[in-house]
């Protein structure tokens, strides 16, 4: 390795690390993970109060769980997605862009250092909010326990989700305004099942639906990563190959919209 390659590792993991922190300042000071996790402990309050009340049956809790799963992974994706979608055209309104771009802070290093902070951002959300969805063990601690190595496929493909969306938020803020982009990635990321079924539908079975159907099923589909009723259902684990066939379908939806923002960010006059 030259000298000059020498040098640039730190200087790029420096970089991003010093990206990464602007983001978890920003983020703090918004408040939203406050909110998210105020929301998060009225949730475990009441699970706590309906346990004192005595409702005690296994479809209680497992509801409660499924509830507390489902809203600790949605935060985590809500999180990843506003702070994302509001990164670059901030920077650019607030003209805190250039400066950074002046210094030997490549435009490939500055996306890179945004998508591992708001994916990183949505992880914690993930993580500490899930904590909180298991207070129902605490209440019904004689219920059935459920797949071990399912909630870890969970954990991991939820993971990989997050990355997708933060992914897609950055993408999105470099071709549409910031409110737009949110809603088409919420809408997309709500009901893209429903709408390509619609789409499917109302094609029929024509001699190009085979084609379509092939064409949307590389059009990314969170449903795919998300495991929560699967888990709660108390479903067994994934096998080892449809498991690694997802992570590896998550991992390369995120990489191909990390090059996309990167060549529009390339292109884009600033």
């Amino acid at each position: 390795m030259s000298a000059a390659s020498e040098a640039r590792v730190p200087a790029t993991s420096t970089a991003i690390a010093l990206l990464a922190r602007g983001v978890a300042i920003e983020i703090f000071r918004r408040k939203e993970f406050y909110v998210l996790l105020f929301l998060m402990c009225i949730y475990a309050v009441g699970v706590i109060i309906a346990g004192a009340v005595g409702i005690e049956d296994a479809a209680t809790f497992f509801f409660l769980l499924n509830l507390g799963l489902t809203f600790a992974y949605l935060s985590g994706h809500l999180l990843a997605l506003l702070t994302a979608a509001r990164q670059i055209p901030k920077e650019i309104e607030h003209r805190t862009l250039y400066p950074l771009l002046a210094r030997p802070v490549t435009r490939q290093t500055y996306i890179l250092g945004k998508w591992i902070a708001t994916t990183a951002a949505g992880i914690t959300a993930l993580f500490l909010l899930t904590a909180l969805s298991f207070v129902p063990w605490l209440v019904f601690p004689e219920a059935t326990a459920l797949s071990v190595p399912l909630f870890l496929q969970m954990l991991v493909l939820g993971c990989l989700s997050i990355a997708l969306i933060a992914a897609l938020g950055l993408l999105l803020s470099l071709a549409v305004p910031t409110g737009v982009s949110l809603t088409i990635i919420a809408l997309f990321f709500l009901f893209w099942n429903q709408a390509k079924a619609f789409v499917l539908a109302w094609h029929g079975e024509g001699p190009a639906a085979g084609f379509l159907r092939w064409a949307l099923e590389y059009v990314p589909d969170f449903s795919k990563l998300n495991l929560v009723t699967r888990y709660t259902d108390g479903v067994g684990p994934l096998a080892a190959g449809e498991f690694l066939g997802l992570v590896l379908y998550g991992g390369l939806t995120t990489a191909l919209a990390l090059l996309l923002t990167g060549v529009l960010f390339e292109r884009r006059q600033l």
